[in-house]
């Protein structure tokens, strides 16, 4: 394995881009030297016009290798599927919108998060934040399809659980915000927890819904408005269009 490392060195300085600098430098040092020994006659001007080339094809050459060190130390810091995240590495409902002036969440059930995070979202709706939930129809068609592809076989008992628990925000007294429910016939192949989806400030958690897996075990991504505007609105344009494409709820 030894014997092979000084060819693949060779390999990887004898890249096209570095052949001109490198046969100029070579020229250039070959002819200096061959000066000296009076084996080529030079004239001072010939002299510093090989100096000169030299100089410009190190500097060249020198630059270039600069610049593919940036670049490979950048792909090297940027590891594919670096911005997926476990759940638990995400930021929490109550972290990403304790300041929300409006909360939108779309998902199947989001029994978990309606389970943890019920009291933070009667806070938001008495401080006059807007809520908006789409959960999936628990009695379409698309359910079958849906029990398919999860893992956990109590769906449709999580989404009737979770209107339950959703029920009582619609009425809370003395609210300042508002709460609306709406229930879609087909499911979104992610989740998203939207705060403040239409403000500069926006951020949203997205949940992938992979095949057989648990929530636990999903891939999630973090985007906000400032760092990821494209995809940001993207997914806050397909929230927009299922609101508008699904039933309102009442109990």
């Amino acid at each position: 394995m030894e014997k092979q490392k000084p060819a693949s060195t060779w390999r990887n300085w004898l890249k096209p881009n570095r052949i001109v600098p490198l046969l100029t430098i070579l020229v250039a040092g070959g002819t200096g030297i061959l000066s000296i020994f009076n084996l080529v006659k030079i004239s001072p001007v010939e002299g510093i016009i090989i100096s000169l080339l030299a100089l410009l094809a190190i500097d060249g050459l020198t630059e270039r290798l600069s610049i593919l060190e940036k670049i490979e130390s950048q792909l090297a810091s940027n590891t594919i599927g670096e911005n997926l995240r476990s759940r638990s590495q995400l930021l929490s409902p109550a972290e990403i919108a304790s300041s929300a002036s409006e909360i939108a969440f779309i998902g199947v059930s989001g029994i978990a998060i309606f389970i943890n995070n019920l009291s933070f979202f009667e806070q938001k709706i008495l401080s006059g934040c807007k809520l908006r939930f789409i959960l999936l129809d628990p009695n379409c068609s698309s359910m079958q399809t849906w029990n398919l592809l999860s893992k956990v076989k109590t769906t449709e008992t999580d989404i009737n659980t979770a209107l339950e628990l959703l029920k009582g925000l619609l009425s809370v007294e003395k609210a300042k915000g508002k709460c609306e429910i709406r229930l879609s016939r087909v499911y979104m192949p992610y989740g998203m927890f939207i705060s403040n989806p239409h403000k500069d400030n926006g951020l949203m958690n997205v949940e992938f819904y992979t095949y057989k897996t648990t929530f636990s075990d999903r891939p999630h991504i973090q985007l906000s408005r400032t760092h990821h505007q494209q995809w940001f609105d993207f997914y806050v344009k397909q929230f927009e269009e299922m609101w508008s494409d699904s039933q309102k709820w009442t109990p």
